[in-house]
């Protein structure tokens, strides 16, 4: 699927693999993202505060520009590949059901903010 902009509150659910090609995406105030296999999201900036993106086997993002993820929850069960110009994951910390979660976690980012936040894998592969 490709458009300019996706808007918050809403739900995308895939039964099987997902690309998203978005200018910008506003996932917030509870709107979820979701694959059940393999889910690729390119844009310029995700908006996830309060929001879901979940990958059900590996889940990329490729953002040129921010991802908000305050309040909000980036996971998969395997590989989470993350590239991002800035990455704010603040109070995710509270929710065990927040923050950025994967089986394996590769993060490429020029700043990242997790103050109260959580960034939960069994093993790191890459925070840059």
């Amino acid at each position: 699927m490709s458009t300019d902009t996706l808007h918050r509150n809403g739900a995308i659910v895939a039964q099987g693999q997902a690309r998203l090609g978005l200018a910008s995406v506003d996932n917030s105030s509870a709107g979820v993202l979701s694959a059940a296999g393999n889910f690729t999201l390119t844009a310029a900036t995700l908006d996830n505060t309060s929001g879901r993106v979940q990958g059900g086997q590996n889940l990329t993002l490729q953002l040129s520009g921010a991802l908000a993820n305050q309040a909000g929850l980036v996971t998969t069960r395997n590989l989470l590949t993350l590239n991002a110009a800035t990455v704010d994951n603040r109070n995710t910390r509270a929710n065990a059901l927040q923050g950025l979660q994967a089986g394996q976690l590769q993060v490429q980012a020029q700043a990242l903010d997790n103050r109260q936040g959580q960034v939960m894998h069994p093993t790191c592969r890459r925070v840059r």
